[in-house]
């Protein structure tokens, strides 16, 4: 099952490349076929990876989410599922060329990773540790798109700045459009990132009792938290926005980066998942 699991991954990560590859396309050419055939295999793909966790999940008796691959994994389909909605509400198609790169590396990672569990079975079958990986990862998500929209904000701005407006200043959303967005995506990721630290904080007290707020991946979690909690505030009192936020954003992905998965490899903390 543990072979068959890995080709099934494989073949989610391939597709997800595939779909990168037909998004840069579409981007650069603007031809329809491309647009068309990449809806097709995103929802395929979207599809064939909910079939891979849930079989994961239904094999193993477990949550899909008890470890740092299958969390890379479930971003990867979250961050997807998130390009749909504002693809479909918002109609923002020039985001999957920024966005699907990132999918492809985050499912790759959870591929080739060594998927090991560390935790007691009674933990990751609590629905209190559900809630609190669910919604961590969702804010996880959310920060990973405000990451997006700063960076496409910067080069816009620049491309303003220097008067050289080049193919890319077509294919872009107005500076506008994607500062509200930010802001907006930043605004939901800080409250889901609040929600899963809050679970996490009470199923510390209930299993381990006691709150380990200096171990190194809650303590930067909570300093995540406090950045973006630092933006929101500053762009309330102070009328922060456009490039502050956006690079904000770029710095929050860069802190949630070494967060997630430099200090969960390098440093020992009792946050094994």
């Amino acid at each position: 099952m543990m072979i068959q699991g890995f080709y099934l991954s494989l073949a989610v990560s391939i597709l997800y490349f595939i779909i990168a590859i037909f998004f840069m396309v579409h981007f650069f050419t603007g031809r329809r076929l491309f647009s068309i055939s990449t809806n097709i295999l995103l929802i395929l793909n979207l599809l064939l990876h909910t079939y891979q966790l849930i079989a994961t999940g239904m094999a193993e008796q477990r949550f899909p989410l008890v470890n740092l691959f299958e969390a890379l994994s479930v971003l990867s389909l979250l961050t997807a599922v998130l390009y749909l909605l504002l693809r479909f509400l918002l109609k923002a198609k020039s985001l999957g060329v920024f966005v699907f790169p990132m999918v492809f590396t985050f499912h790759l990672i959870s591929t080739v990773g060594v998927k090991i569990v560390y935790l007691a079975e009674e933990l990751f079958r609590s629905p209190l540790f559900m809630f609190h990986t669910i919604t961590t990862i969702i804010g996880y998500g959310c920060f990973a798109y405000s990451m997006v929209l700063g960076v496409m904000y910067l080069y816009l701005f620049r491309e303003l700045k220097r008067k050289k407006l080049r193919l890319m200043f077509d294919r872009l959303p107005p500076l506008e459009l994607l500062d509200k967005l930010n802001n907006a995506i930043q605004l939901l990721g800080f409250i889901f990132l609040s929600l899963g630290i809050a679970a996490g904080l009470l199923m510390a007290h209930i299993y381990w009792g006691t709150m380990p707020l200096l171990d190194p991946k809650i303590f930067l979690s909570l300093c995540l938290w406090v950045l973006y909690l630092f933006g929101i505030l500053m762009r309330r009192i102070s009328s922060w926005s456009g490039r502050r936020m956006s690079y904000l954003s770029v710095i929050g992905f860069a802190w949630m980066v070494f967060s997630f998965l430099v200090v969960r490899i390098i440093f020992i903390t009792v946050h094994n998942f």
